[in-house]
């Protein structure tokens, strides 16, 4: 397939569209800049410049196209997620999203979609993809991109796949903040630590993108399926693994009221949240197995990468 990836210079884009290409499907990127990153150069990437921020994209010639990939985002992290930054890093995700959507209608292909795991839990309790999405803390920002979907759905147009990722990581990305955290013995933790939230090695969560698009003729609009690896992790089993393989001391929390001041209320609340998940219908109607089983694994070949030079900017 000829496929329009949106956001494939970020960082899961920089695993997703060699993988694409190895499994024999052409890659056009769409980006705001006129130049693909490096590690994309000559590998037959097709580059479209254009912002999904702008009406103009929905004019673009692209020639044909058979499906489209969405990974394009506003950055959420970085800075403290005050109400005036929420506000527009909402509306601005809520238009991404919906220019999108409106280019796959005009060209009537399918669009697989990312979003995030964003179930509440408590316990021992396991979500899946029947439980309804809870938007709370930072995770709110999406709610526009809910009335999008269901919109779309009930439409039945253009046909929709949502791919509900759990906390990405791998050699690029937030991950590095941690990673040059926890190599100074600070912890990059929040709140006690003992949460359950989701991981998922980038090249894991790429390879259920391009397992997602190799079935999208048979999946119906709508179709939801959570990116998660095989073990329950809490905040702290993730960080003191980290620096283990690090050989530095195990980290220690920070007090909570300080770590709301600095990132804000919003951020530390879907930091701190418990969400335990099940990736069984990924599996089971994809045919996805992760390489990566769990963090344990994935952080060893971080790690490795870092070490190799490997880091996606």
């Amino acid at each position: 397939m000829r496929v329009l990836v949106c956001g494939g210079t970020g960082f899961v884009g920089h695993a997703l569209v060699p993988m694409l290409r190895h499994h024999g499907h052409s890659a056009v990127v769409l980006t705001r800049k006129s130049e693909l990153p490096v590690r994309l150069v000559g590998q037959g990437v097709g580059i479209l410049q254009g912002d999904l921020l702008s009406p103009s994209v929905l004019g673009l010639e692209m020639g044909d196209i058979d499906a489209m990939i969405l990974l394009a985002a506003p950055r959420l992290f970085g800075k403290r997620l005050g109400n005036r930054r929420f506000a527009q890093l909402r509306t601005e995700l809520t238009t991404i999203y919906s220019s999108a959507l409106e280019l796959a209608n005009t060209r009537g292909c399918p669009i697989i979609i990312a979003g995030g795991t964003s179930f509440r839990t408590v316990g021992d309790q396991v979500a899946d993809e029947t439980w309804p999405i809870d938007r709370f803390g930072a995770t709110s920002i999406g709610e526009g991109i809910d009335e999008l979907v269901e919109k779309a759905v009930t439409a039945k147009s253009p046909k929709l796949v949502w791919m509900l990722a759990g906390q990405i990581y791998g050699p690029g990305g937030m991950f590095m903040t941690m990673y040059r955290m926890a190599r100074k013995g600070r912890a990059p933790i929040l709140g006690d630590g003992n949460n359950c939230l989701p991981r998922i090695h980038v090249d894991d969560c790429a390879a259920a993108f391009v397992a997602a698009l190799e079935h999208v003729d048979t999946l119906a609009t709508g179709e939801r399926f959570i990116v998660a690896d095989d073990v329950a992790c809490t905040s702290r089993q993730f960080a003191e693994e980290l620096a283990v393989l690090l050989h530095v001391p195990k980290p220690r929390p920070p007090p909570s009221f300080i770590v709301k001041v600095i990132i804000g209320k919003r951020l530390f609340e879907s930091a701190t949240m418990n969400c335990r998940v099940s990736n069984a219908k990924l599996k089971r109607v994809l045919g996805w197995a992760p390489r990566y089983p769990s963090f344990r694994e994935g952080l060893q070949a971080t790690l490795d990468a870092i070490g190799r030079g490997e880091v996606t900017p």
